[in-house]
């Protein structure tokens, strides 16, 4: 699910930088889609982030519009 998320974030035109957080090794293993982070977690962040620019997956045109579909834009309180 959180690969499904982040590759619906990374097609949106509008977002120039997802921000990602995970508490646990099994959260990063679930986004980018490997089971061996452990030797991830002992290098810099910049290979980590490397990772995360690689994820391999694609919504189609159709799958966008079914997460699209039911988001209502809301204006943000105290701004008109």
């Amino acid at each position: 699910m959180a690969q499904v998320a982040l590759a619906w974030t990374l097609s949106k035109e509008f977002v120039t930088a997802p921000i990602v957080g995970v508490t646990s090794i099994e959260q990063l293993e679930d986004l980018v889609g490997t089971s061996c982070c452990l030797h991830v977690l002992n290098r810099f962040a910049e290979e980590v982030f490397n990772l995360l620019a690689g994820v391999h997956i694609k919504l189609t045109e159709e799958e966008e519009k079914l997460i699209d579909e039911p988001y209502l834009p809301r204006a943000i309180l105290g701004h008109s």
